[in-house]
């Protein structure tokens, strides 16, 4: 069968109409690889801009001033968050000073107390002038006392 001419022209047909399928497809392929290297040579381009643009940022920054500044705002934090004992040393110490504080005002309040019961005291001893309305005659009685409208002397 191999010596037959008829088998050779239709291995020849067949392997022909393979071939050129191959053909179609390594086409489509370098294609298709070409529209790949077109996009990564714009995208190298592209990485290559942003790449000198990120070097040049950091002398250029426009957000600079203002990280700055937060972060000197933010230097207690970072003291407290470095130096902890130091942080509840100085918080301890707040609070005894607080609960001194309170201690002393209490202690006060006692004696303002006893100084404003005396000064009521010394007001009640302070004489009220009262005109009797029947009689008309003005006597003195110490204030905060009742007083009745018939008047026995």
């Amino acid at each position: 069968m191999p010596d037959n001419e008829d088998y050779r022209k239709y291995l020849d047909t067949r392997f022909e109409g393979l071939a050129k399928i191959m053909s179609a497809q390594f086409i489509n392929v370098h294609d298709k690889l070409d529209a790949i290297e077109k996009q990564t040579t714009r995208t190298n381009g592209r990485v290559t801009e942003l790449e000198t643009k990120e070097s040049t940022h950091v002398v250029n920054c426009p957000v600079a001033a203002k990280v700055e500044r937060i972060d000197g705002e933010l230097i207690e934090y970072r003291m407290f968050k470095k130096y902890p004992k130091l942080g509840i040393g100085i918080v301890a110490v707040l609070v005894l000073g607080l609960f001194f504080t309170f201690y002393k005002v209490i202690s006060k309040q006692d004696t303002l107390q006893v100084s404003q019961d005396n000064l009521k005291n010394q007001v009640d001893l302070i004489n009220t002038p009262v005109t009797d309305k029947r009689t008309g005659k003005t006597y003195l009685y110490p204030s905060g006392m009742i007083i009745d409208s018939v008047i026995i002397k």
